[in-house]
């Protein structure tokens, strides 16, 4: 495989049999960035080295990043998570402790993490 064939895999960032068996326990958590004008490709450099580690977590159901349709600098990290302690256990590790740091100098504005339960809607 050479660099162009590299360059296009894409690393899949949902796991179909966890999200398939997941529990009411689950939860979503949606992380806002924005960064600073014209910094948008940077900041998601930088996050995309998140991905891979937390994909092998235990907890981690789906781990995928969006920019924003309107403007490139603000970025969504969409997780699924199969319980409340899978998410605190995800924040203690080495990469998320250190992961302000690095990013902090490349925020517009501060980093807005919000947690969701899923509704069970009934198939009528």
């Amino acid at each position: 495989m050479n660099d162009d064939d590299k360059a296009l895999m894409v690393l899949e960032t949902t796991n179909i049999a966890k999200f398939k068996n997941r529990t009411p326990k689950a939860l979503r958590l949606l992380a806002f960035l924005e960064a600073k004008k014209g910094h948008g490709q940077e900041l998601m450099n930088i996050l995309l080295t998140l991905i891979k580690p937390t994909l092998e977590e235990d907890g981690n159901i789906a781990y995928i990043p969006h920019f924003s349709f309107d403007n490139p600098d603000e970025i969504l990290f969409d997780e699924l998570w199969s319980d409340k302690e899978a998410i605190d256990n995800h924040l203690r590790q080495p990469y998320m402790k250190d992961l302000l740091p690095k990013i902090q100098h490349l925020l517009a504005k501060p980093l807005i993490l919000k947690t969701y339960s899923e509704i069970k809607v009934a198939n009528e």
